[in-house]
């Protein structure tokens, strides 16, 4: 007991002796004066000492970021469609009688569990009565923006912790009263960001509570609760996500080799965590899975143990570092500004989640399956880091070199990329879902012409890529067929008056093509070498449009450049038209 406090103090020791290494100058924090503090931002004593407001502008653009992609991209794809369907069913049925529920009939290979779909549809319910419309298209909306509301409002709460605890540690060792900066640039890191803005609100697995869980953990750790950190990933992990287990694992490891932990009370913690995990999903999908169950077990055997998930396809060892990260962090100043972060944070426990991040990173990249959301929740604490060293940076460099001007200049300027990135991906994201827009397509048919008592098949692409129970008529007594079947749709077929899917050519003495919808294909190489000739640079281009004051050569470029075919088409049989 002795020898682990000693090692405690020692470790105490260790963080209250650090110190501020900037342009190879090492100033002890001690030794620090007053009247030359380190950090050139707001000294105003009276600004410092007022309270850290809960919400800022940047809080508000956050949601609005998120909800914009929503808005953009209203429909899913078959990864969501298990959730999704279940929020339908939750919310239609009600949760005493399951038998009309959509995963009795499409189970799919493993269960998944129904904790979070419950509580999504509990948030959503109330809304749900001001829906007006003939479909249920906009509680499908109203339900996936309850998902981005939470992963909203989690990372601003992680935000919201990580800048009281640099305020505190500011005050600690600087007697001038200073200011940081780190929650602005971790919002405007965050918001700029493609994959985790678009991502926000979709209904998969990892972004329904697994991920506003992991950013609450992350902020308990970022204020040094490391017990209620791991207690809530073990609990988390066992109930929504395994990745939330390797996640406690990562922690875990990185806190006992800092001695912020004991084995003990590791051990202590796990068997809490997953012992009230197993009781909440065993009672609850249980009763929905009609077994007992426990979900994320049963995936975790037949994915990993079982080594199914490679039928999915797999990847590199290192592809998560040398693809996903790059992807998702383009350009890559975040990743960059992480070694300033790591050099200079005022908040130690900062390290923890940093470390902990990356070393998720190392052990889920054991899994030759890899996907970029399976290691979604180390993003956050990577970019936290980033904020912290944009943060530094700002507050210590200053004007008189051209160096630190361009520095700070780029560093401001890579968010406007990357936003500009974020919004080309956004666009070109809205081009992959026909399925949904084919389904909308047909719906509106229907009520133009009032045809009722209808039957229609979709096949599997259109189901895959935006049909959802959702965007069914509720009116019209329209029956919609998803059977996959080959011998029992060729039975079903003749009963068919319209087909949606992947039929570009059908007989046109018996069908009549009412609709179809496009999906990007690529970018249109040809067209970016014809302009090239035709303008040897940019500057040509942009001489044209202010001299002619023509908008229309932007317009052309945004159409001509981005390749979109056909891929859904909707068919009525002529008779039905004739009637």
């Amino acid at each position: 007991m002795s020898k682990r406090k000693s090692a405690t103090n020692n470790h105490q020791e260790d963080k209250n002796s650090k110190v501020v290494e900037f342009k190879e100058e090492i100033i002890e924090i001690d030794q620090v004066d007053s009247s030359k503090p380190i950090f050139n931002a707001t000294t105003n004593k009276q600004n410092y000492e007022q309270p850290l407001p809960f919400w800022t502008i940047s809080d508000s653009l956050l949601i609005v970021v998120i909800t914009l992609h929503l808005i953009v991209v209203p429909y899913t794809k078959v990864e969501e469609s298990f959730n999704l369907q279940a929020i339908h069913d939750i919310l239609n049925y009600g949760i005493f009688d399951i038998s009309k529920y959509d995963h009795l009939k499409f189970p799919g290979v493993v269960p998944r569990t129904f904790v979070s779909a419950l509580i999504i549809s509990v948030l959503s319910k109330p809304f749900t009565y001001f829906n007006n419309s003939q479909t249920q298209l906009d509680s499908q909306i109203i339900a996936r923006a309850m998902v981005g509301l939470l992963n909203g409002l989690s990372l601003i709460y992680l935000k919201y912790q990580a800048q009281k605890k640099d305020k505190i540690e500011l005050n600690k060792i600087v007697k001038t009263k200073v200011n940081s900066s780190i929650g602005n640039w971790f919002n405007v890191f965050t918001l700029t960001q493609f994959h985790l803005m678009f991502y926000s609100t979709r209904t998969l697995p990892n972004f329904m509570l697994s991920l506003p869980l992991s950013n609450i953990a992350l902020a308990w750790c970022v204020n040094g609760k490391f017990a209620q950190s791991i207690l809530l990933l073990c609990f988390s992990g066992i109930i929504f996500r395994m990745e939330l287990g390797v996640f406690a694992v990562s922690l875990t490891i990185v806190l006992l080799l800092a001695k912020e932990i004991s084995v003990k009370r590791v051990i202590r913690l796990v068997i809490i965590g997953v012992g009230l995990g197993l009781g909440v999903t065993m009672t609850i999908d249980s009763y929905f899975w009609q077994r007992w169950t426990v979900p994320e077990l049963e995936s975790f055997v037949f994915n990993v143990v079982g080594g199914k998930s490679k039928n999915w396809g797999t990847s590199p060892f290192l592809t998560y570092f040398t693809g996903y990260l790059l992807m998702i962090f383009l350009p890559p100043t975040v990743l960059m500004l992480n070694w300033a972060g790591l050099k200079n944070c005022i908040n130690y426990n900062l390290k923890y989640v940093w470390a902990c991040s990356f070393l998720h990173i190392i052990l889920m990249s054991f899994q030759p399956h890899k996907e970029w959301r399976f290691i979604v929740y180390s993003i956050p604490g990577i970019t936290l880091l980033g904020a912290s060293g944009a943060s530094f940076l700002f507050s210590t460099l200053n004007n008189e070199s051209v160096l630190n001007t361009v520095i700070c200049l780029l560093i401001s300027l890579s968010p406007l990329l990357s936003f500009a990135i974020s919004l080309v991906f956004l666009y070109i994201s809205s081009w992959n879902y026909p399925g949904g827009e084919a389904l909308q397509v047909f719906n509106n048919y229907i009520l133009s012409k009032n045809v009722s008592d209808v039957s229609v098949h979709m096949d599997v692409a259109s189901c895959m890529t935006g049909v959802s129970l959702f965007g069914e008529l509720t009116t019209n007594n329209v029956t919609y067929d998803k059977t996959e079947d080959h011998n029992e749709l060729t039975e079903l077929w003749p009963n068919f008056d319209y087909f949606i899917g992947q039929y570009p050519s059908f007989n046109q003495s018996n069908f009549t093509l009412i609709g179809k919808t496009k999906i990007f294909n690529g970018f249109n190489v040809d067209y970016l070498v014809n302009l090239g000739k035709q303008y040897h640079n940019g500057f040509s281009i942009l001489d044209e449009i202010i001299s002619t004051r023509n908008m229309d050569l932007i317009w052309d470029f945004w159409d001509n450049i981005f390749i979109k075919d056909d891929l859904i088409y909707i068919w009525e049989r002529k008779e039905m038209s004739k009637d």
